[in-house]
């Protein structure tokens, strides 16, 4: 009868087994760790994997960055740390113990009255890290993973000084059969589009969560969750992954969308002819520059600028810069010359720069050699950049140079100049998308 009883009992576990999803069926895998098998700990440092492990040495293929690592007295495995600071060492993991993790529970407490922290981190990524208050007997301590994890190292460590703390074990839990959420896709295929476009992203596999990145960034958990069509106006890089609990994470979808003027579209220009107060020129702002109409003729009307302040005098450096980003810039033309004789070494210099960044330099223009009251033209092609700031400015010496007839033309007005009252402050998401030409 007993006998009987047993077989059934066999038939019904393997029955409950073959009912089970394949990414619930689990294994697991146990490392021992040695000790003194003695009742004192030793004094000696251990660095080896010889040394350090007992058993389960086939599924780890080296030890890493021992520190401060003893074996503990017979039943306690390890020993991490010591009166002077904390130990720690990391497990590089053989193809063996490579495996989808699920949860890894350690046996651990503290030493003597340390009242230590046990502290894990999985594959080199401190963003992992998760720790635990150990107490004086051993006990299981259970580092849980969100998704089954590809594991290929692991590292132990006690936290300061008289830290101490012993580890006997490790297990191992994971998922001998797991499956993999599908890719995404975007309903676009990347490409260049004329004028703003709607992606949609979906993930064949039913219940995952999607979360998606339009900055260029590798899209995390942390990253917004998809639950509409995304628009895109400008040139964007649009990145997604899905998740589902008990499956492991998909691969990044990646797609790169240049956003082209529509040909319908005006090419707007925003010009400075120095005729006016320089206050009236809205779109920009003026920094150590005056206008003048006395060493040199002006190139069209009777001013021109030059860095020059209130009364006459040549200053060491002078700008114009827009008060916004430009979408889509397209060129800035402007005509150089100089107010006097000088030679000494100055330049003109034509940047741009996106929100909250440093300026670029795209060209210069030497202002050095140039002869007084002649015009140069002075064209920077612009069209490769979008949503920038410009700027032309000057520096190097405080001999009077002469700027005229600037011009700054852009197509598209999808994210137009807007005047604010400081350019240091404007964020990208303050951006407008309304223009008047």
């Amino acid at each position: 009868m007993k006998r009987h009883f047993t077989f059934l009992m066999a038939a019904f576990a393997l029955m409950v087994s073959m009912m089970m999803p394949l990414g619930m069926r689990g294994d697991n895998y146990v490392v021992q760790f040695n000790s003194t098998n003695t009742n004192n700990d030793g004094s000696q440092q251990i660095t080896s994997l010889a040394d350090i492990v007992a058993s389960g040495d086939s599924y780890i293929s080296s030890i890493s960055n021992a520190t401060k690592v003893y074996k503990g007295k017979s039943g306690y495995g390890v020993k991490l740390g010591s009166g002077s600071g904390s130990g720690s060492f990391t497990m590089n993991l053989s193809s063996t113990g490579q495996v989808y993790a699920t949860s890894i529970t350690f046996n651990s407490c503290y030493y003597g009255t340390d009242y230590s922290y046990l502290y894990v981190t999985i594959n080199g990524d401190d963003d992992t890290e998760q720790y635990f208050q150990l107490t004086s007997s051993l006990s299981n301590h259970t580092y849980t993973f969100n998704a089954p994890t590809l594991i290929n190292s692991i590292k132990v460590n006690g936290y300061g000084s008289n830290q101490r703390l012993y580890v006997e074990s490790m297990t191992v839990n994971y998922s001998s059969s797991v499956s993999t959420v599908e890719t995404p896709t975007f309903s676009l295929a990347e490409g260049t589009y004329t004028g703003a476009q709607n992606i949609s992203i979906s993930c064949a596999t039913s219940g995952a969560t999607i979360y998606y990145t339009t900055d260029g960034n590798t899209p995390t958990t942390s990253s917004s969750v998809y639950s509409s069509p995304i628009t895109v106006t400008h040139t964007t890089t649009l990145k997604a992954f899905a998740v589902k609990s008990g499956m492991v994470n998909s691969s990044v979808a990646s797609a790169t969308y240049t956003i082209q003027s529509g040909g319908n579209q005006p090419t707007v220009s925003y010009n400075i002819d120095f005729e006016n107060d320089l206050s009236s020129y809205s779109n920009w702002t003026f920094d150590n520059i005056g206008t003048s109409n006395t060493a040199i003729t002006a190139h069209g009307g009777s001013k021109y600028g030059a860095n020059i302040n209130a009364s006459g005098n040549g200053l060491t450096s002078c700008s114009i810069t827009t008060n916004s980003a430009i979408a889509y810039p397209q060129s800035l033309t402007c005509y150089l010359s100089k107010c006097s004789n000088n030679t000494t070494s100055s330049t003109w210099y034509v940047k741009v720069r996106t929100a909250n960044s440093s300026w670029t330099t795209v060209d210069t223009h030497s202002a050095t050699s140039m002869s007084k009251g002649t015009w140069v033209e002075f064209t920077v092609d612009l069209s490769s950049y979008e949503n920038v700031y410009v700027q032309i400015s000057y520096s190097s010496s405080n001999a009077i140079r002469a700027i005229d007839d600037i011009t700054l033309t852009a197509a598209d007005p999808l994210s137009p100049v807007i005047a604010v009252s400081n350019v240091n402050d404007l964020a990208y998401d303050d951006l407008s998308p309304s223009i008047s030409a």
